[in-house]
């Protein structure tokens, strides 16, 4: 498994925490790369892959056509976390960072793996019970 991280944003990030919930999401020979960005950051990608106003907290970019060329099969893609973003959710939901950083961590992962929401009521219970599965395996801190 080949995780790549990397933290550009001005936000501490637990990197080990980030590196165990991949390691429950993913196989071994699977690979992925998470961004952390800041807000403004954030605001320009969702702005031009989303066509949506303001910050989102995650945003994940599958390489499936590449994949499916053979070039690097096992690399999923790229994800990205707005640290803020996460942090507001965290507030809103009543939840930990911790807590809200592996929900939005999951749910970027479960995009990369096919899995999607809004499209249909049964493809969002589909990734909805994932997530819920992959966060029952987690400890967080209390």
């Amino acid at each position: 498994m080949r995780i790549m991280i990397s933290n550009p944003s001005s936000l501490v990030v637990d990197f080990d925490f980030i590196k165990k919930i991949i390691k429950i999401v993913l196989t071994d020979q699977e690979e992925v790369s998470v961004v952390f960005i800041d807000e403004e950051e954030m605001i320009k990608f969702n702005k031009e892959y989303r066509r949506k106003r303001g910050p989102t907290d995650v945003l994940s970019f599958s390489q499936d056509e590449f994949r499916n060329q053979g070039i690097n099969p096992d690399f999923l893609g790229e994800i990205l976390i707005c640290p803020a973003q996460v942090k507001k959710g965290a507030e809103l939901g009543n939840i930990s960072e911790q807590q809200e950083m592996a929900k939005v961590l999951i749910h970027g992962l479960l995009h990369l793996l096919g899995y999607n929401h809004g499209q249909s009521q049964k493809k969002t219970q589909r990734m909805t019970e994932r997530e819920n599965y992959y966060l029952s395996l987690i400890k967080f801190k209390t």
